[in-house]
Order: structure tokens, then sequence, then C-alpha cells
């Protein structure tokens, strides 16, 4: 058993979900989470829980018998990730992209990327798939298994490798999920893209899902953009191509609003986060356009 470790492991870290905080009637601070009901085909609403409630795992990015602690992942790499990420994420609510240095812009799109990277499903093809590929190519490595035998040892490349080296799952997690937040292609791509921040006023709000980041194309194509809800009334829109960059910030707020909405929902893995206890009307409709996906 796992103790003195972290192992509640936010994949949506609470300063985000923190911007959909409402209050309750008690003085609670609590989000009002929608998911769909596959079963009664209908939209339901939690409004019991604050952000430490949602969008974490058990265990999630545990690395059990790592030498830098089963917790290594979550406090070592993701902490610093997620602290320079909710300093830039702050930066961004106040002053917008303007003075937004160049190494901010590295540090809150790493950010951005490790949400990708964290998220529970790929987690688990890491796990899965992933290690089996991984040891199937160690054991059926024909040099390897030549070494071995001209060494006398009767194992198998995979017992050998974790019993002199360690854990192939441990490493593969570990390695797997830094490559994805150090994405070589997706990194300077958004860095190097156009940046901006479009306010919203009235009653045009924004949904965030618990899979935030919007990403539409492939990296670095022409018709690709990024986007991400910062607060209920501020989306931030980074595209590297200039006719998309202004065809989305020419765009009618309303619009941009729906189409960010209408993502995010059809997106999400569980949960969609809002702030008025009237959008479960609206938000119907949207969870019935993507029924067949519910759940995936």
């Amino acid at each position: 058993m796992l103790v003195g470790y972290r192992r509640n492991h936010h994949y949506v870290p609470e300063f985000l979900l923190r911007q959909w905080s409402v209050r309750k009637e008690t003085g609670d601070d609590v989000l009002l989470a929608y998911s769909w009901n596959s079963h009664k085909e209908e939209v339901t609403l939690k409004s019991n829980l604050g952000p430490s409630g949602y969008c974490y795992g058990r265990d999630l990015l545990t690395l059990p018998d790592h030498p830098q602690g089963p917790d290594h992942l979550e406090c070592g790499h993701f902490e610093e990730i997620d602290r320079l990420g909710s300093n830039a994420h702050l930066k961004l609510l106040s002053d917008g992209v303007e003075g937004f240095s160049r190494k901010q812009k590295e540090e809150f799109v790493k950010f951005l990327l490790s949400l990708e990277a964290r998220r529970p499903d790929v987690l688990s093809r890491i796990r899965t798939s992933g290690v089996a590929d991984i040891k199937q190519q160690l054991d059926d490595d024909v040099e390897i298994k030549s070494e071995l035998a001209r060494f006398g040892a009767d194992e198998s490349p995979t017992q050998f490798y974790e019993k002199t080296v360690g854990s192939i799952e441990n490493e593969a997690v570990s390695t797997v999920v830094e490559y994805l937040t150090e994405d070589s292609i997706g990194l300077p791509v958004a860095m190097n893209s156009y940046w901006s921040i479009k306010k919203f006023s009235g009653s045009l709000k924004l949904v965030l899902s618990d899979r935030p980041l919007i990403r539409h194309g492939v990296s670095g194509a022409k018709n690709s953009f990024w986007a991400l809800p910062l607060s209920p009334d501020k989306l931030l829109l980074l595209s590297p191509t200039d006719h998309v960059f202004h065809s989305l910030m020419s765009r009618p707020p309303g619009e941009l609003v729906r189409k960010a909405n209408i993502s995010s929902v059809s997106n999400c893995d569980q949960y969609v986060f809002g702030t008025s206890w009237y959008d479960q009307r609206w938000l119907k409709k949207l969870f019935e356009q993507r029924r067949p996906h519910a759940h995936r």
C-alpha cells in the first residue's frame, strides 16, 4: 500500500476548474457539472462538489517503486507545469496576450499539451497496449536473446530488464507522458502562432469540458487552430495561419461561443461545467447531438 504519497491526480487542474465555480445559497462554492445519462436519455446535473471533486483519477499517474517516489510524475513533473501554467493563466486573464513573453508562451503551451498527455484514456492505453508492445518487441529481439544466452541468463529479455533496470510500465508511462508534453511539433507551432483572447459579455457564457483544450486540425496544418476557455467569458484562440486566425476573430461573438460550446460538449469524456442553473436546457440539445459518442 502506498502511504504518504499524493494519490488523487488531477488531469484538469483545480485553478482552471475554479473559474467555473458558483456560490450556492449555503455559501459553498461548487461546480455545476452536467453529463449525459444514456439510460434516461437526459442531461443530469451534479452541484454538490467543488473543483477538487472533479477531473481526477485515483493513482492515475502513480509509478510504483519509482526511485523518486510513486508520485514523481504528479509532484515532480506536472506540479511544476501547473504552477507555471497557473501563473500564465492569471496573466492572460488580467493582461491578455499583450506583454506575454516568449518564455510564458512556452510554459503555457506545455500546460496545454499536458492536458492531453495526462488524460485517463491516454494513460490507460500506455499502461496496456503500449507496455504490451514494448515487452513484445523486447522478447522478440533475436540479438538481445542471443546476448542473454551467451551470458547464461535464462530469463526473457523483459524479465531481465525489469530485474536489472526497473519497471517497464514506469519507464513507458513517464517517457511517453513527458514526450507528449514536450511535443516537438505542437510546441513550436503553438508558440509561433497568432494569439488572442476574445471577451464576451452579457448572457454569452462558455462552458468548460473535462477535456478543455479544443484542437481543430493537425498541428501546423493550414486550417488548424486551438481554443481554450480561460473563464466563462474569455476564450483563448491560437492559429499558425493568418487567414484562419482572422476568420475566427471576425466571427460574431454569439457564433464563436456557440461553436466553442458545441466542441466542448462533443469532446468531453463525461462532464461539462456551466455557470447557470438554466444551462441544462440548451446543453440537452448539444448532448443529444453527440449521443452516439456518450460515455465513450
